[in-house]
């Protein structure tokens, strides 16, 4: 039986990103002071991908049902503003639900690709929204732009999810979209939930595209999905009768493709639809995204339809990365037909690689390795972990996307697989050649990648040390200069990327080693204090047993 656990323990208390309109009855907020019901001043804004990026984008926000009009006023660096009237105005008004508000959506055109505008939405009459930014994707090749990728933000709103888009957007602050695998919200008719998630996301709404999937969620108590299409615009290019929860976009050399797995009978029509979009695709690279999972991560669940449906269409046609949510866990893999026959690296396969994650507060327990629903049908679960909130980001350049996932909070105080937060959980590369493309386990960067220097002498301050131990998967650190107490930070770079961090204690720290790292060359660095440098000593790891 499926165990569910919702504890919310080892988060660091950080604000909520909220921006308010000023001067709202005290009835609109919540006990938060997040905008709940609606009022003629324009909220919840959100920039939508259009089937061009380069030269458009739709913006949509929310108001009373009065509002009826508005529009938008943005600005490039020429100094000359523009407007936009509203296109569509959408009443939403759930039976039973919150109060009616209107959804507004306006779209610019003719904008200069990769160039920076400054934007605010409503009216004279209503209000104005703050000044925003928005960049238009390019039309150039450049060494590289990356993307966001969340699974279920849905519990812990206010708390856990704020948390995680903030660690998300400092960690990628030059992230171009963000990708939600569903289940945005809890309760589709609980205005409260969509209020905190808008809040929560705060410039990753207004300030980057969104590509978000429905969820089973999205449709709990609004079976019409009346909230997700009024709270967001999609490009409507997908097959009939998914006009506007199924569709495509393409962005800078990626076509990402979203969705809907609720659909009955396992979505044969947006197979068929999907299959000509990816044989269509300008692009070298595809994503596809969608809520409940080809492979689920957790006990008790299985997709035999969608996975009957869909997965050939993934294979055959070549997608990338297929992106999903609602196990509440971490979970990575593959065909296991698709494994290098060859051998020569472990884990190393060709085809689609397969992700579930999770962006929120609700953790549910993670199917045992030797058995789950990923080796009962013909596939590999690389790795697989309970217990943690996540943040993706993939860098995306001509020849390959490096994939990396790190922990945005944890369940549990101690983590039962040694994780901290910001620690990295997972990374791999997909690398495209003209034999094809391969996956291969961490990041590999390519050749414009410059090797890392040694750290710079300083004659101000103590040269320390490191002398390093290891038993089994731990590694004992300890740090030594004479005249001097070292108290820095210690952390574990492997292929560029840092795996674990920890502050020393009496100039002794203890960093718990990923087992698929057994017999790797890592880099343990000390990252100096007050008395002593900084160092770094590189060592190989015990083999494995």
């Amino acid at each position: 039986m499926l165990t569910r656990r919702t504890a919310l323990s080892a988060l660091v208390a950080l604000p909520v990103v909220a921006t308010l309109a000023r001067a709202l009855p005290a009835q609109a907020r919540s006990a938060l002071g997040v905008v709940v019901e609606p009022t003629p001043a324009p909220d919840r804004i959100a920039l939508n991908p259009t089937s061009t990026p380069s030269s458009s984008v739709s913006i949509t926000w929310r108001t009373n049902d009065a509002t009826t009009g508005g529009l938008v006023e943005y600005v490039a660096g020429d100094g000359t503003v523009r407007t936009a009237p509203v296109a569509t105005s959408t009443r939403v008004n759930l039976m039973g639900g919150p109060p009616a508000a209107r959804h507004h959506t306006a779209t610019l055109e003719d904008l200069a690709p990769g160039t920076a505008y400054d934007y605010r939405v409503g009216s004279a009459e209503s209000g104005w929204s703050s000044w925003h930014s928005l960049t238009t994707a390019s039309t150039i090749a450049s060494p590289g732009w990356s993307f966001l990728y969340f699974g279920d933000a849905q519990i812990g709103l206010d708390t856990v999810w704020p948390v995680n888009v903030q660690r998300a957007l400092a960690a990628y602050p030059d992230a171009a979209l963000s990708l939600h695998a569903g289940d945005l919200i809890n309760n589709a008719d609980n205005d409260e939930e969509w209020a905190h998630w808008f809040a929560g996301s705060g410039a990753l709404a207004h300030g980057k595209l969104v590509i978000a999937s429905p969820g089973n969620h999205e449709y709990s108590g609004d079976q019409l999905l009346q909230q997700y299409k009024g709270h967001f615009e999609m490009p409507g290019n997908g097959p009939t009768f998914h006009r506007e929860d199924v569709w495509f976009c393409d962005y800078q050399g990626v076509r990402f493709i979203s969705l809907n797995a609720n659909a009955p009978l396992g979505g044969p029509d947006q197979a068929i639809w999907m299959r000509r979009a990816l044989r269509e695709n300008p692009g070298r690279w595809s994503v596809v995204t969608f809520h409940q999972p080809m492979f689920s991560a957790t006990p008790d669940r299985d997709n035999p339809l969608t996975r009957a449906t869909w997965l050939p269409v993934f294979e055959e046609e070549g997608v990338d990365l297929v992106l999903q949510g609602h196990d509440h866990t971490y979970a990575r893999g593959h065909l296991a037909e698709n494994s290098l026959a060859d051998g020569s690296e472990e884990h190393a396969h060709q085809g689609p690689t397969y992700v579930v994650s999770n962006g929120g507060g609700k953790y549910y327990d993670l199917a045992p390795a030797e058995e789950n629903n990923w080796t009962e049908n013909g596939a590999v679960r690389v790795l697989g972990h309970e217990g943690l909130t996540c943040y993706q980001g993939i860098q995306v350049y001509d020849d390959r996307l490096v994939y990396r996932s790190h922990v945005g909070a944890l369940r549990d105080e101690v983590n039962i697989d040694g994780f901290a937060v910001d620690d990295l959980v997972d990374a791999f590369t997909v690398i495209a050649s003209p034999d094809g493309k391969v996956v291969r386990d961490g990041v590999h960067l390519g050749p414009w990648a410059e090797p890392e220097p040694d750290p710079e002498p300083d004659p101000e301050r103590l040269t320390p040390t490191l002398r390093i131990s290891q038993h089994r998967r731990r590694l004992a650190v300890r740090v030594t200069s004479p005249g001097a107490k070292p108290s820095g930070r210690i952390s574990v770079w492997h292929r560029g990327e840092r795996l674990r961090s920890r502050k020393l204690t009496g100039a002794r720290a203890e960093v718990r080693i990923p087992k698929k790292l057994r017999g790797e060359k890592v880099t343990v660095r000390y990252g100096g204090d007050e008395m002593t440098a900084p160092a770094r000593v590189r060592v190989r790891l015990g083999p494995r047993r």
